[in-house]
């Protein structure tokens, strides 16, 4: 079979998660024995760093076409490479698709990551939200199969676009790397690390987060919290420091994998209260090191029995999940070996070959 793959959001040298999918589940595909069986034409524009990123797609079996990017790119330059190659399924790992795409006679496969706009749309400006309810119901109205990372996202098609054919629900990967977090310390001043990684969005639960911390703080425990990622819709508040004091440190951006590598051996608690998420790979990133998480219940596909749930529109609940960790040691203890185990069972090659495997069914 010959598989054309959109690779574009793939070659971008900050990843953040749509782009991390993208990159590391067609790495592993490739990488896969199955894929010997099958031709891939994987196209992208020409981005940033991007010799770097394209030696990790090469195999005998591939074939790669990067064109210099140009304004409207998927809809101008794409749908040439998608003539000129003749693919005999189309994988579009980034969620997007030509508008003109029944026109080139070639069936697609799409990953929607998420519905977030629609069941939290205080979090996106009316222009954001009317921008993807059209990407996503044109692609709905010209795939032959969708792939969802979770449940929770399969179900928010059927709810909001009527839609549950052809929908494989594959889960994102992580590397288990084993606990290199400190050990549950003791609850001594400043020595609680709660760690947050994403983007700065509203529908991130940011606010939320420091109501919880001014909880803690009344009840004299001690803490530090890092909000680290790039700035997303909601603008940090730096009266939040003030009012918590030292126990609230700077915001960080964007970092890089080894600065993220650090915040998370440093971490003793992942603080994840989202009101809306696709899947929260960042959840498992955190088990993967053997680090209790307190997330929203809506996660527990993901979490597992490796996290402390959460009522996101209810500070004092995310206060009380976080306080249970801090003062309960052979609770902390137990959800830090549930964690690993849970991080254990996501692996992107496993969602690599059910992809692939679904590219060749479909």
């Amino acid at each position: 079979m010959k598989i054309g793959i959109l690779i574009t959001s793939a070659l971008k040298p900050n990843r953040t998660g749509v782009e991390e999918y993208s990159y590391q589940v067609v790495r592993h595909m490739l990488a896969l024995p199955e894929a010997k069986e099958h031709v891939f034409f994987l196209y992208g524009a020409e981005a940033e760093n991007f010799q770097f990123s394209i030696s990790n797609f090469q195999h005998e079996n591939v074939k790669i076409f990067i064109r210099p990017y140009r304004l409207f790119w998927t809809q101008r330059v794409l749908p040439s490479l998608i003539r000129e190659t003749k693919p005999d399924i189309f994988f579009s790992p980034g969620g997007t698709l030509p508008l003109r795409w029944n026109a080139l006679g070639v069936p697609a496969v799409v990953m929607v990551h998420g519905v977030e706009w629609e069941r939290y749309p205080s979090g996106y400006s009316w222009p954001t939200r009317a921008h993807f309810r059209f990407v996503t119901q044109h692609v709905l109205n010209n795939v032959r199969g969708i792939i969802t990372p979770s449940q929770h996202t399969k179900e928010g098609l059927a709810q909001f676009f009527g839609y549950s054919k052809n929908v494989a629900v594959i889960p994102h990967g992580v590397f288990t790397l084993g606990r290199s977090g400190r050990p549950m310390n003791g609850g001594g001043p400043d020595r609680w690390n709660i760690l947050f990684l994403g983007r700065k969005d509203k529908r991130k639960n940011i606010a939320g987060m420091y109501e919880a911390f001014r909880m803690l703080a009344a009840e004299n425990l001690f803490f530090q919290f890092f909000l680290v990622g790039p700035q997303g819709n909601d603008p940090f508040r730096p009266s939040f420091i003030n009012e918590c004091k030292a126990r609230l440190r700077n915001p960080v951006g964007y970092v890089s994998e080894e600065q993220k590598e650090e915040y998370l051996r440093n971490a003793d608690i992942f603080l994840f209260p989202s009101f809306d998420e696709g899947f929260g790979m960042p959840i498992l990133e955190a088990q993967a090191r053997g680090i209790p998480v307190v997330c929203s219940e809506f996660l527990r596909e993901v979490a597992g029995e490796g996290a402390l749930y959460c009522d996101p529109q209810n500070p004092q609940s995310i206060a009380d999940a976080l306080a249970k960790l801090m003062k309960d040691e052979g609770l902390y203890r137990r959800i830090s070996v549930a964690a690993l185990a849970n991080a254990s069972s996501f692996a992107w090659q496993k969602s690599a070959l059910k992809t692939l495997d679904f590219l060749f069914n479909i």
